[in-house]
Parts: structure tokens; C-alpha cells; sequence
């Protein structure tokens, strides 16, 4: 539509210049040849009306509405068609203009015409704006449009007051020039060094094309990104990561070739593209060193294939499926590609579904709190709970927390969850105290992210002087992720204990934990992952007994986690567990169904 624009109004401007010459020389030429020149600069004049408007209505995706309305269709382009109809039979009605013995002379019906042509097609470009502005998602570009139709405008204006100054050119060179800047300047779409396109181009490219693409892709992610950054420094991996970029932008010209940011590459080729043929060419490439005068870096890629053709997604679910599987490719890597089926852009949406779910639950105060049952296997009671968030889904089914504590933590809401988790057990605590007070204990966990508030301490113990709640019956779970700096969390554990508060290691056993840190943080418990207790139920060995042993004699107790069954109840409690928790005693239940059960 731009190049189209750039026609239009080239074709304007060399007939202005042609007819004003020819006018200016009447005398000299057939009034036949000067009807047709005044006339193909009438018609271009309002085809250049038209076609600022058509770009207002292809850059705002409004150019559907006559897919669906052949009559919104016809009287769009209704006043085009007449003005350019009479333009042409000018020779014989002289509405717009006619030639006499004096040369060109303005028609009866010149300004109505004209003016009305013009100001028709801005005024729809406006209102189209107004109505869908919104469908542009940068403001540079929203700025970019509203900003040529009112320089359109003004020059229309300017016309009207000033007929005999020939300055609307000028104001449309404007129009597009502000088009070129906000929509078209590559600068705004390349990546290093200009060899290849960048993410945004990718983002508008797909923008455009919509449910239209009709393209093949092949994702190049460049193995373990962030450790070859730290390994050959920012100046030689950038220098490349701009040499793999012109090597594929000039091997393959028939793809479009993008740089989709932490040393991934996507090309878009056409549906004959060969993808199996180009990632074994580029695999044989990057066996070779990417070598220049200064540069000397030696990578390896992973490679994702997906066919975008008759894909009715949306631009975001696009591009952030293709984030991820990148990014797994570029972490496991493997000389085949990887093909992002069906099943991967499905996901991406339930994961989009799922993080609005969360939002909501966290704005209207809906986390809900389920508890499971930690058995003492001395008593065979339930002297404990492990708290267990939970949301739903708009059919109010239950989202597995697998599913949305990564989003979660990924998108920064734990906090948020944390918080109503904390505030919701205290209060059920505070409001059960009675028929709570076989329960000695109720775990709540911390995720990593949680040590990085400077201000958990002090937000624990308020809300718990809130409802008057005793922090030694609040234990706290952590993983071992969260002690990966010793230095922080002993700190924070440290200040936290001080407070009342108990702290208990989760998963035992698929972290990097050793003995020497376990002693120097205030642990009271050590909760051993179901993998590991399942491990042991299939290949016994001395392992797992031993392990108990010396947590028991470093003064930890010790609970078994996914316990199903009356075979692993028994062995793990005869090496020496002291609690037990699984769906062999029950599944986390709601609160209320937790207090009628257990108290």
C-alpha cells in the first residue's frame, strides 16, 4: 500500500508538471492531448485522496469491513469513481475543467468536486482511526497516522484559503514522508549491521499477513547463548552473531531471515522450501569457525521447523511459541530439527488462558487454599497440612498448580500469590483455633522469588499479628533453589527464625544440595521428593537408609513425600521417617473439607 502511495503520488506530481506546461502552451497543442493530460492529473489527484485513506484503513486491519459489506464497499469507493468519471468526460460536460480559445479554464462544479473529494476520504481516514486505533499497538504508528491525515487536512485547507499557491505536493511529501518514519524506515526492522531483519520486523510482518501467512519456517537457535556470551565477550559474539546473520540472509535469498533476539534466527521461505535440506546445509556451516580479522567464535545451533500455513492464531501466540521452542532447542540442541506441531501453539494458548485466569484470581482476591495431610507415622494421626494454591478456569475446573506456578513465577505474580496464600491460612487458622489445636503445624511455601522482597520478614509478621497467629505453627518451604546464594537466604532464614518462624527443605533431592550447607541453614524438617521415594520402592539400595540416618543424626526430622500405597507407608516408615505425606492418606481438599475431616 505504501508503494502504491509513492506511485500515486509520483504520478501526481509529473502530471501537475506536465499540465501546467501544456496549459501554459496551449497554443500549441491539440485540445485533444490537453483534455488528456488535465484529465490523467484529475483522476491521479483523486486516486492519491483515496489512497491515504486506503493506508489509514490497511494499517488499522479496517480494510475486513467490505469483505463482509459489498454496499459499505461500493459507497466507499462511490465518490472516487464519480469524480473520476467526470474528470474524464470533461471534454464534453466541462464540469471540472474544458478548453477554450484562452486555454484551461476551472469547471463550474471544480471546487465542489474537488473538495468534496478530498475532504471525504479524510474524514473517513479519521473516523476509521478513531475507531481503531487501538489495533496498533505501538504509538509511534498510531502517532504516525494521525499525524498524515491532519497534515492532509491542513493542506487542504491551505488550498482553499491560498488557491493560487501550488503547495498541497508539499504537504503530502509530509504525509508520507511521517508514514516512512513511523511505518517504513528500515532502520526501525533491521538487525546487525543491517543483515538481517529484527524482531519487530518479524512482529509487523506477521501483523500484516495475519491468518494469511503462507510461509514455512525454520528456527536457528545457537546452543547454550548466554554461556558463549560469557565465554567469547559481547564484542566478539555480536560480531558473530552478525556474520551467521549474512550468511543466512545471502545463502538462502528466496527466505526471509530475522533475528529474533538471544542468538536465534527464524527464516520464513515459501511453502517449496526444502527444511530439512537447509538445516543440514547450515549444520555443516557452523562446523567452521565464524572467522574474521577480529572475530574468532566456534558455535553449535539447534534447529525448530513449523509449517504457519492456514494457522488461525493469534501474532502473540505465534511468537511466543516460537520463543520457547527456540529456546529448548537452543538448550538441548540435537542434529535433527525439531518440529513445532499443533500441540505447540495449543499450549501456548492455554498458557495465555491460564495467566489471564491467574491475573483475575489475584485482582478479585480468588486464590483458593487446599491443604493435604501430613500423617506422624509414630501416632498414625494427621498432626500437620502442606497449604497448596490452587485457581480455576472459567469453567471453574481446577488449573493444575504444574501448569500455573511456572507462569507464575515466570511472569512475576507469586508474590502476589504468596501473600494471599499466607493471609488466607492465618485467618482460617485464627477463625479454627479450637478445632484446629490437634494441628500443630501448617506448611506454606516460599518460592525464590519471595527471598528478594527486602521486606518478607516484616510482611510475615505482621499479617500473623494480624490474626494472632503463632509463628511457630507456621512452617516454611523452601527448595533448594532458594539457597543457591548462601549468603542471602541465611540472612533472611536467619531473621525470619527470629521471628518464630520455622523453616522446612522441600524436594529434597533434586536440587545441589550438600550436608555442609543443609547444617548451616535453620531447617527443622527435610521433606524428601516422591521421585526419590518412588526411586528407591523400584531399585532398593543403601542410598536412601543411609541418607535418613544422617539427616536424623544432624538433628533433622524427616518426611516422605508421595506415599501411595500401604507397601511404601510401611517401608518408608521402617527406615525411619517421621512423617508421611501422599494421596495414600488423602489429596489436598479444600480448607472447610480439611477442618470437617481431620479436627
Amino acid at each position: 500500500m505504501f508503494l502504491f502511495l509513492i506511485l500515486i503520488d509520483t504520478l501526481v506530481i509529473l502530471s501537475d508538471i506536465v499540465a501546467s506546461w501544456a496549459d501554459n502552451h496551449h497554443p500549441i497543442l491539440p485540445t485533444a492531448v490537453l483534455y488528456v493530460i488535465n484529465s490523467v492529473y484529475f483522476i491521479a489527484f483523486f486516486l492519491r485522496a483515496a489512497a491515504f485513506c486506503g493506508f489509514t484503513e490497511a494499517a488499522l486491519k479496517a480494510d475486513f469491513r467490505y469483505q463482509n459489506n459489498k454496499t459499505l464497499f461500493f459507497l466507499t469507493g462511490l465518490p472516487l469513481s464519480i469524480a473520476c468519471l467526470l474528470a474524464m468526460l470533461s471534454h464534453l460536460t466541462g464540469m471540472i475543467f474544458y478548453i477554450d480559445s484562452e486555454g484551461y479554464s476551472n469547471g463550474p462544479l471544480y471546487n465542489e468536486i474537488v473538495y468534496c473529494v478530498s475532504f471525504y476520504y479524510i474524514g473517513l481516514a479519521l473516523i476509521i482511526f478513531m475507531l481503531y486505533r487501538k489495533r496498533l499497538k505501538r504509538r509511534r504508528h498510531r502517532y504516525s497516522i494521525l499525524f498524515c491525515n491532519l497534515v492532509i487536512l491542513a493542506g487542504m485547507i491551505v488550498r482553499i484559503i491560498f488557491p493560487t499557491y501550488l503547495l498541497m505536493d508539499t504537504f503530502c511529501l509530509i504525509a508520507i514522508f511521517a508514514i516512512y518514519l513511523g511505518f517504513e524506515n528500515p532502520d526501525l526492522h533491521l538487525e546487525l549491521n543491517g543483515s538481517v531483519f529484527n524482531s519487530r520486523a518479524l512482529r509487523d510482518y506477521i501483523d500484516e499477513n495475519g491468518e494469511g501467512l503462507n510461509n514455512r519456517c525454520i528456527g536457528v537457535s545457537v546452543l547454550k547463548y548466554y554461556e558463549m556470551r560469557d565465554i567469547y565477550g559481547t564484542a566478539q559474539m555480536d560480531a558473530g552473531l552478525a556474520m551467521i546473520g549474512k550468511y543466512l540472509a545471502g545463502t538462502f535469498e528466496k527466505c526471509l531471515v530475522f533475528y529474533y533476539r538471544k542468538g536465534r534466527f527464524i527464516l520464513l521461505g515459501p511453502e517449496t522450501m526444502d527444511a530439512n535440506r537447509i538445516c543440514d546445509e547450515v549444520m555443516e556451516r557452523f562446523g567452521k569457525p565464524w572467522k574474521d580479522d577480529n572475530t574468532e567464535v566456534y558455535l553449535e545451533v539447534g534447529f525448530a521447523v513449523a509449517d504457519l500455513r492456514n494457522l488461525a492464531y493469534t501474532p502473540d501466540t505465534l511468537l511466543s511459541t516460537l520463543a520457547r521452542v527456540l529456546n529448548d532447542v537452543g538448550q538441548k540442541g540435537g542434529n535433527l530439527p525439531m518440529r513445532i506441531s499443533p500441540k505447540e501453539f495449543a499450549k501456548t494458548v492455554r498458557d495465555t488462558e491460564i495467566k489471564r485466569c491467574l491475573e483475575q484470581a489475584i485482582e478479585k482476591d480468588l486464590i483458593e487454599v487446599f491443604f493435604q495431610p501430613i500423617v506422624d507415622t509414630a501416632q498414625n494421626k494427621v498432626v500437620g497440612a502442606e497449604a497448596l494454591s490452587r485457581i480455576r478456569d472459567d469453567n471453574g475446573d481446577i488449573v493444575s498448580p504444574a501448569d500455573f506456578i511456572p507462569i507464575a513465577e515466570a511472569g512475576g505474580y507469586i508474590n502476589h500469590v504468596g501473600e494471599q496464600m499466607f493471609e488466607k491460612v492465618c485467618r482460617f487458622m485464627s477463625d479454627n483455633e479450637e478445632a484446629l489445636k490437634e494441628i500443630e503445624w501448617i506448611n506454606v511455601n516460599l518460592s525464590p522469588i519471595h527471598f528478594l522482597q527486602p521486606n518478607l520478614a516484616s510482611n510475615l509478621d505482621s499479617i500473623t499479628r494480624k490474626y494472632n497467629v503463632d509463628p511457630e505453627r507456621i512452617h516454611l518451604e523452601i527448595t533448594e533453589e532458594a539457597m543457591a546464594d548462601n549468603e542471602i537466604m541465611l540472612s533472611k532464614a536467619k531473621e525470619i527464625v527470629n521471628l518464630g518462624f520455622r523453616f522446612v527443605l522441600d524436594d529434597y533431592g533434586t536440587g545441589y544440595s550438600n550436608l555442609s550447607r543443609l547444617k548451616k541453614f535453620p531447617f527443622v524438617n527435610i521433606k524428601i521428593d516422591k521421585s526419590i521415594v518412588w526411586d528407591y520402592m523400584e531399585n532398593p539400595g543403601l542410598i536412601i537408609p543411609n541418607m535418613i540416618r544422617t539427616f536424623k543424626d544432624m538433628g533433622f526430622t524427616i518426611t516422605a513425600e508421595g506415599i501411595e500405597d500401604d507397601n511404601m507407608d510401611e517401608t518408608m516408615k521402617k527406615l525411619g521417617c517421621d512423617f508421611h505425606q501422599g494421596f495414600y492418606y488423602s489429596r489436598p481438599i479444600p480448607m472447610e473439607e480439611f477442618l470437617g475431616k481431620y479436627t
